[in-house]
């Protein structure tokens, strides 16, 4: 058997013949040349693909002038010929108009922005203040999208000179500024996280340019215009310290249509949620970068407009002063006479707005600002009453570190480097310090004086240790006692007679001794 089924085996493969093999050396037939080879098929270039070179400014204008098609290609080259010829303007606004035209694709808006910008900076022919209006009203028109933000802002400034340039136009500036600063902010209060970095940074750049205008043309924009400027940031101030105070699923918005994937992505739909929308609304940390760019932008907005504040307006821009420090106040060393440690970093917005602050506390009005900023002590909003706590703490520490100072220098504890190679002697950086703090001036304010001050903080301080909320209240009430003490013991410390018999006073230590006995009822009642 194993004999028969070997020989069956061999006579089948003896039946079967070989595959011919394929000549491939032979003549190509003449069916395969005439396919046509996908890799190499070329497309004819049509006319509007083919770069316009030889046409002249007026031809192409003529080429983008209605009736005829618009053309990305003639307009990109219109935009190159512009740099070495330019056209009378009123050839050239029909085409521009229509570039940025609403509704327009925003590569033909783009080209058109990038035209006017060219025109603008040309000096073949200077415009003048009535075609700079006209222009300007041509980049008004233009729909407000993102995607349109770069060539807009440096179409802005050409056009305006960075701002300095506005004869004719100046209130319309200031309104489709506000605009476009309007528009990105909605997108950075919203859920809107790509490119957050970017549209922050065309905001700050928006803003900066709006503060030039107001600047380099001072006769030009009353005072109604600046309180319209001063109202419009104080609204996304106002809308974003809110967020803090309330978090609620209104403050911070949700996308109402869910994130779209595409069918071979594996990430799942919660993992695409912008980042704001993926973490807890009452996170602090998230919501409190929200704030910080409108308040730098209010902030750097009263540079230029605080000393033309009425007294009406002083207690509204105070109020939202003390809610800025309120959200973002941080902790506070002991005082010291000499520098701080590198460690002990205040933010920002905290020391933007005391020292606006303390503008206005040694200005005219500073009597109402003293005694507003104590009346806001027992304030219902939390956040105005934290700020009001904290103002009060800076200015006696401002005053309490000048004195300490004042009294190291007379104890001469700081050595004196006499390594120069002239001979004369060089401070050290540390006494440099002490000496600037010690020869500070040091402006009073009558409604600042202990006596005064003790009273009201007392009432604000029971006021709020009966709430449930009083932990940062009272930390700030304990933290100006601290404060106080560690100057009396540098005072008790030094030689000089005055300090040694200027010891606690009464005041003070009835201020101590209110903080403190509300602090303890406030911990007793939390057991």
């Amino acid at each position: 058997m194993r004999r028969l089924g070997l020989d069956m085996q061999q006579g089948d493969s003896k039946t079967q013949k070989k595959r011919p093999r394929a000549k491939t050396g032979g003549p190509i037939p003449s069916f395969i040349k005439s396919r046509p080879s996908a890799a190499v098929t070329t497309t004819p270039l049509t006319q509007d693909d083919s770069p316009p070179t030889h046409l002249s400014v007026d031809e192409l204008l003529s080429s983008l002038t209605p009736p005829a098609v618009l053309s990305m290609n003639h307009a990109r080259a219109l935009h190159m010929a512009l740099r070495i010829d330019t056209p009378p303007l009123d050839s050239l606004i029909p085409v521009v108009s229509r570039l940025c035209a609403p509704g327009t694709p925003f590569p033909f808006v783009i080209c058109g922005l990038e035209i006017i910008a060219v025109c603008s900076t040309s000096d073949l022919r200077p415009l003048t203040d009535i075609e700079r209006a006209s222009l300007f009203a041509v980049v008004r028109s233009s729909d407000l999208s993102w995607a349109l933000s770069k060539p807009r802002y440096n179409c802005l400034t050409a056009l305006t000179k960075g701002g300095t340039c506005l004869a004719g136009f100046e209130e319309q500036f200031q309104r489709y500024s506000e605009e476009c600063i309007g528009f990105i902010m909605e997108l950075l209060l919203s859920d809107d996280e790509p490119e957050r970095r970017q549209k922050e940074q065309y905001v700050e750049s928006h803003s900066e340019l709006l503060r030039n205008a107001f600047v380099k043309n001072p006769s030009s924009y009353t005072d109604k215009h600046l309180r319209n400027t001063l109202q419009f940031y104080d609204r996304f101030v106002q809308r974003s310290l809110d967020a803090i105070l309330f978090p609620s699923s209104d403050s911070v918005s949700i996308p109402s249509s869910p994130s779209v994937l595409h069918r071979r992505s594996g990430s799942s739909p919660q993992a695409s949620l912008p980042f704001f929308g993926s973490r807890p609304h009452t996170e602090p940390l998230t919501l409190l970068e929200k704030t910080m760019l409108p308040c730098q932008m209010q902030l750097a907005f009263l540079d230029i407009y605080r000393s033309r504040l009425t007294s009406d307006e002083i207690l509204h821009v105070i109020h939202n002063l003390l809610r800025m420090i309120g959200a973002h106040i941080t902790p506070l060393p002991h005082i010291s006479a000499t520098p701080l440690p590198p460690r002990h970093v205040v933010r920002l917005i905290e020391e933007a707005a005391l020292n606006h602050l303390f503008v206005l506390l040694q200005g005219p009005f500073s009597v109402t600002v003293a005694a507003n900023v104590k009346t806001y002590l027992s304030s219902d909003n939390k956040q105005v009453s934290l700020g009001a706590f904290r103002t009060i703490r800076a200015v006696l520490r401002d005053a309490a570190i000048s004195r300490m100072a004042l009294l190291s220098l007379r104890r001469s504890k700081f050595d004196v480097d006499i390594t120069a190679p002239t001979g004369q002697m060089v401070l050290t950086e540390s006494y440099t310090r002490v000496l600037e703090r010690a020869h500070k001036e040091i402006v009073e304010v009558p409604a600042f004086a202990l006596d005064r001050l003790c009273k009201p903080t007392a009432k604000a301080i029971r006021q709020w240790s009966s709430r449930a909320d009083a932990e940062m209240i009272l930390e700030e009430a304990v933290g100006i006692t601290i404060d106080i003490v560690d100057e009396a013991c540098d005072r008790v410390e030094g030689t000089d007679s005055e300090a040694n018999t200027s010891m606690i006073g009464p005041e003070e230590g009835r201020f101590i001794g209110s903080v403190l006995s509300e602090a303890v009822k406030y911990v007793q009642r939390a057991r």
